[in-house]
């Protein structure tokens, strides 16, 4: 499939803050959109069909209003009001488009707003600016220091937000009359009043404060909760956003120091868990980190059914630990390579980018490829004295049977969701009542990166990742510029285990040997349904140029867009082959192109 992957073109991006960068592009669900934060402005593409190539004489621009004037940032002074990270959701059945910024500034646009405002800029022949002046956020909110973590419910909308406070500012926007949480009333939400509740607290483990009713309160008028629990910095969150949870009461937070918190935000309550505690638990040989940078929720039903070992876990696993508990195994991905396709360039070829603070390399890095596939060979037969910046780094897939069953009442062991989570370098599939096996994977994405790129190791870490419950996908990416692409597996047993498996790693190896991977940071990953393939949204009609009819889930293929910060855009599809696997399921494997 490598062959035939999509091409990339270049873009006008410029990067304010580099080493804490989370995801700042994003793709409409629903219109042929795609959206990259620059400083603080937020450039808007219409993708061409089938390349997905970008126009970039001619750009869109959103320009995100401050809050306050004087705001300070937190990562670069002289850009206080550049985004953090850009995320796109639905509130209700508006689809939105969310901004963090790094003076704690939060802005939100409804995506029907933007695709009204830029086919009115393309139309108007008088048009001679490509700024947006007419595009007005429908929530702006400071939330006290710089803003990261961006999570919405659909069902009972809700957007949370996470900052450098170590809180968490929940806004539950009023249900107007006759309105249920289900999102069925038209239109979106109001601006978010002052009103806030009282703040959770701040211990750990369980905490119920003293109140007189657990049910979902009044939300007749805008709400605004602050969860304390962190003691540090908070960079992800997620929703549970499955049918399960249409009132939105669960809320996931993972900090840098690798705790995380599930919050039962009406209810009061939550539970803190640490990744070592967690490995503990499970039995997992401990990695030398604790870092936390991602976290999702999954739905239990994205899961797809497997008949075999090679097909649970995409390898033929050997015991590691006590009989029936702990199974692991080297997992070597087609088309891809665990030697960093960074050529060694001449001191002269050699320079540091005033706008990233980051060196890059003129020379081809397809070159490096040949000089280290002999070695790559004989190393991986020494597999046993790699370190994680060896020579050569193999991916290491663990799956324990040890399942906790609790007696205390107070904490429950059913759950409508598992959880996903990532660390710099490993990632981890575990239930939060820790009564499904958990699945580990050790060292994912890691590559040797040699002399001079040293400083490309501060980007090692998996604080990118994305979902597509409808394939049953999970896709993660390390900012050093690789992205895994894993399938959602479960055993067809009566106990239904849950793990993952590693289908394909972009780019490609044979991209990298051409020399297609920029030998440059990654600034995002932005993931969507094609043109023609695009989600029907309630009196949107999308006209696009190659949209087609619209298609059922199933048969629906996706894209993924890779941004890097050298301004190169790598995009592929990804779909399911036809057929139909057990249980009904679309059994097909994975496509990528």
């Amino acid at each position: 499939m490598g062959g035939s992957a999509r091409g990339f073109t270049a873009v006008d991006i410029s990067i304010c803050s580099a080493i804490t960068a989370k995801d700042r592009t994003a793709l409409s669900h629903y219109r042929n959109l795609y959206f990259v934060a620059h400083g603080s402005e937020i450039h808007v593409y219409k993708p061409h069909f089938p390349s997905q190539s970008l126009q970039s004489d001619k750009v869109f621009k959103l320009h995100l209003p401050q809050s306050a004037p004087g705001l300070t940032g937190y990562i670069n002074p002289d850009y206080p009001h550049a985004v953090n990270h850009l995320a796109i959701g639905d509130l209700g059945n508006a689809e939105a488009l969310v901004c963090a910024c790094d003076d704690g500034d939060v802005i939100a646009y409804f995506t029907r707003s933007i695709a009204r405002a830029l086919e009115k800029w393309e139309t108007d022949s008088a048009c001679t600016s490509s700024m947006a002046a007419d595009t007005h956020p429908f929530f702006q909110k400071n939330v006290g220091a710089s803003a990261w973590g961006i999570a919405m419910h659909k069902a009972a909308r809700i957007l949370a937000i996470s900052a450098n406070t170590h809180q968490i500012s929940v806004f539950a926007f009023a249900l107007g009359s006759g309105s249920s949480p289900d999102g069925d009333s038209s239109g979106g939400p109001a601006d978010v009043s002052q009103t806030t509740d009282r703040p959770l607290g701040s211990s750990v483990g369980f905490h119920q404060p003293d109140t007189t009713s657990r049910a979902v309160p009044d939300r007749s008028q805008n709400r605004e909760i602050v969860l304390s629990g962190h003691d540090t910095n908070v960079p992800n969150i997620t929703f549970c956003n499955n049918e399960d949870d249409p009132d939105g009461r669960y809320l996931i937070s993972i900090d840098i120091h690798g705790v995380i918190v599930i919050w039962q935000i009406w209810e009061g309550i939550w539970r803190k868990f640490g990744t070592h505690d967690i490995c503990k638990v499970y039995g997992i040989p401990q990695s030398h980190e604790a870092s936390g940078w991602s976290v999702l929720c999954l739905d239990p039903r994205s899961f797809r059914p497997a008949k075999t070992d090679l097909e649970f876990l995409g390898c033929r696993p050997q015991p590691i630990g006590p009989p029936g508990d702990v199974k692991g195994a080297i997992i070597r991905s087609e088309d891809s390579t665990n030697l960093h396709p960074i050529s060694r360039p001449k001191p002269a070829d050699s320079g540091r980018s005033p706008s990233t603070g980051y060196q890059r390399s003129r020379a081809p890095i397809s070159e490096v490829i040949e000089e280290y596939e002999e070695e790559e060979v004989e190393d991986s037969a020494n597999q046993e004295d790699l370190t994680p910046f060896g020579r050569d780094i193999s991916p290491q897939l663990s799956i324990s049977f040890r399942m906790h069953r609790t007696s205390n009442p107070a904490e429950p062991n059913e759950c409508p969701f598992l959880l996903f989570s990532t660390t710099n370098h490993d990632l981890l599939l575990w239930s939060p009542t820790l009564s499904n096996p958990g699945a580990f994977l050790r060292a994912s994405q890691t590559q040797h990166i040699p002399e001079p790129y040293t400083f490309l190791r501060h980007f090692e870490r998996l604080n990118m990742s994305a979902q597509i419950p409808e394939l049953g996908i999970l896709i993660v990416a390390a900012q050093t510029g690789r992205v895994a692409i894993l399938t959602l597996t479960r055993t067809k047993a009566v106990e239904r285990y849950c793990a993952f498996r590693t289908d394909w790693i972009v780019p490609f190896r044979s991209q990298e040997k051409e020399g297609k991977r920029p030998a440059v940071p990654l600034l995002g990953i932005a993931v969507g349904p094609i043109q023609g393939h695009l989600l029907p949204e309630e009196g949107v009609r999308e006209d696009s140029p190659g949209s087609g009819e619209r298609v059922s889930g199933k048969q629906r293929r996706w894209r993924l867009m890779l941004t890097y910060f050298d301004q190169s855009v790598l995009s592929y599809e990804i779909g399911r082959a036809s057929g139909t696997g057990a249980d009904g399921d679309d059994g097909g494997a994975i496509l990528v192109f």
